[in-house]
């Protein structure tokens, strides 16, 4: 995402658990080391060693991957912040880590930074099979769209592709069975805690 409370994190773990149920294997590298905690909730273990364990120590990768309640989804959980993420995630320690974790998985779903607030996601996104960018209805300001365009003119993200997140459908609408959901949780980087809701996608205007 482009900004903190667009529900990237929401959506790529819902992805992942989707993917492993129609036998696929499927990891989830939650590789946010500055905010998250958000795989710790999904697991049952009392110290759990992460992502930044790993690129910064000598421990194996089987001391890092955790399995879940679904049969075919493992997760990697950020770790603890450490004080250099950005060269973490850019160092040939990762890019080493993803190419065992290919040989093991069908899908690995990498969950990142928000690309403005730091470097971090552009740099897994250099990596990356496939970029998915998730844009909140009614959050995400109109001014932002010719930098996306400009990224996927550019190729500065890989295959880059949209999740619009958030969106309301009301009776009469898609399906004509009217229903609605959306996905919210609170982040920081440094950032204002609340946008202008007056924005690009605002289903009002």
């Amino acid at each position: 995402s482009s900004d903190p409370d667009e529900g990237k994190s929401t959506v790529s773990l819902e992805l992942a658990k989707s993917i492993s149920q129609v036998d696929k294997k499927v990891l989830y590298l939650d590789a946010d080391m500055r905010k998250s905690t958000f795989t710790e909730r999904i697991i049952s273990s009392g110290s759990i060693k992460g992502l930044s364990h790993y690129l910064s120590s000598a421990i194996s990768i089987e001391d890092i991957i955790y399995p879940t309640q679904y049969p075919s989804l493992d997760v990697i959980c950020s770790g603890p912040f450490p004080p250099n993420p950005v060269e973490l995630v850019d160092s040939s320690k990762f890019r080493t880590l993803l190419a065992a974790l290919r040989e093991v998985y069908d899908y690995i779903i990498i969950d990142t930074t928000p690309m403005l607030a730091v470097a971090d996601a552009r740099i897994v996104g250099r990596i990356a099979d496939l970029t998915l960018f998730v844009l909140r209805a009614g959050y995400e300001e109109r001014s932002f769209l010719p930098v996306l365009q400009r990224m996927y003119v550019e190729r500065k993200l890989r295959n880059l592709c949209l999740i619009l997140n958030d969106v309301e459908i009301k009776r009469g609408q898609g399906y004509g069975k009217g229903y609605g959901y959306g996905y919210g949780y609170g982040y920081g980087y440094g950032l204002e805690a609340e946008k202008k809701k007056k924005g690009f996608f605002n289903r009002k205007s």
